[in-house]
């Protein structure tokens, strides 16, 4: 075992990595928290048509922000990381997609209804049980290699 000595803009480097780490953790257990409890809230008191559309209505929001912010950072960066979400309609993509879009929207649509009677801390533990589940599949089932280097 041999220490090595780190230079300061190593230092500098490390710091601004853990601090990234550490605000990225925290920022998804809140976001991840308050869309709970916000769904909640919603669920409870809205009917699920209504529901629905406003989910339908911030989808396309979310998508129209999404491309705007490709279209920004992809003229800095010189690079195209993903197909633009406005590019034109191709119905032999939508029609190979739309099992895949369904099968989403019957999970929204169950979850949304199997969220009304149960409580926010039983729902967090079973998201943070799959979260974890699905972390050990991953390694057990399609082998992938998790190192400490991935996260720092």
């Amino acid at each position: 075992f041999r220490v090595t000595r780190i230079s300061s803009d190593q230092r500098v480097y490390l710091k601004a990595r853990m601090f990234g780490l550490i605000a990225g953790i925290l920022l998804f257990v809140g976001s991840s928290s308050s869309l709970l409890v916000v769904n909640k809230a919603a669920s409870n008191s809205l009917p699920a048509l209504q529901l629905s559309f406003l989910q339908a209505v911030f989808t396309v929001v979310a998508m129209l922000l999404a491309s705007w912010l490709h279209k920004m950072t992809s003229k800095q960066t010189n690079k195209a990381s993903f197909r633009p979400l406005l590019s034109g309609f191709d119905p032999a993509f939508a029609i190979k997609w739309f099992p895949v879009s369904l099968s989403f929207l019957a999970m929204i649509w169950s979850s949304l209804y199997a969220l009304r009677p149960l409580h926010i801390p039983a729902v967090m533990a079973f998201r943070n049980m799959m979260l974890i589940g699905v972390a050990i599949s991953d390694v057990f089932l399609l082998g992938s290699k998790i190192g400490t280097g991935s996260t720092i």
